[in-house]
């Protein structure tokens, strides 16, 4: 069995107990708050879905929103896993249009979607964080300062398989910009 990686345990602790800023919501508070938690307002997947597919950041952020909320909802019948994966679909698509606060919401998915898989599954989801956490301490944004902490913190605990598997992505994510 992998062991679960020391930067996703971090990455998943801070994002759903942790504030943004003094006195405010946690990431995981602020990421749940799309239309689809509005009382009384109904939401048609379809169209969301189709939105999605066109391009529509909303829609790609709302999908993987809901998919982040139900995932640690607690609910019987949901498995955290498979909905985390699929809410990673349109999670990477915004993160493809080069938002900071997007990427960080696929760094959190992934942290969180890694602690309900094993073996291969578990190493992919984790090289892709850390990857993904790299480019963003690398980057010149509001995430840049903590994800290079976290790094800084964490990273020479990981093992040798993650952190090679997150050059692998890195390479990928680097070359598709």
């Amino acid at each position: 069995m992998t062991a679960v990686s020391d930067v996703c345990a971090r990455v998943a602790q801070a994002a759903i107990f942790e504030p943004l800023s003094e006195g405010g919501p946690c990431f995981y508070e602020v990421a749940t708050r799309g239309s689809f938690y509005s009382e009384g307002e109904e939401v048609d997947p379809v169209v969301l879905i189709a939105r999605a597919a066109k391009g529509d950041i909303a829609a790609q952020r709302e999908i993987s929103d809901m998919a982040l909320h139900l995932a640690l909802s607690g609910a019987e019948n949901v498995d955290p896993f498979v909905t985390l994966s699929e809410g990673l679909m349109t999670a990477r698509m915004a993160a493809s249009q080069g938002q900071a606060p997007d990427e960080m919401r696929v760094v959190v998915m992934l942290s969180l979607a890694s602690f309900w898989t094993t073996g291969e599954s578990a190493a992919d989801l984790t090289g892709e964080a850390l990857a993904r956490l790299e480019l963003l301490a690398d980057g010149d944004n509001a995430y840049s300062e903590p994800a290079a902490q976290l790094l800084a913190a964490y990273a020479d605990r990981e093992p040798a398989e993650y952190l090679e598997r997150a050059k692998l992505y890195r390479a990928r994510l680097v070359e598709t910009e």
